[in-house]
């Protein structure tokens, strides 16, 4: 492995789908991803709103 450089980093990071279950618990699903290079940052499920 090598150990990162200094910089900024390659690529952007990535957001899982999370939403809230009907009983109140927050859902991640690791299968379902947003990227932001994608513009899928703002997608309902990318975040949760307070």
């Amino acid at each position: 492995m090598v150990a990162p450089g200094p910089g900024p980093a390659t690529q952007a990071l990535w957001r899982f789908r999370i939403v809230l279950d009907e009983d109140g618990q927050i859902l991640v699903d690791r299968a379902r991803y947003f990227a932001l290079d994608r513009g899928q940052w703002s997608h309902p499920e990318a975040f949760l709103r307070h």
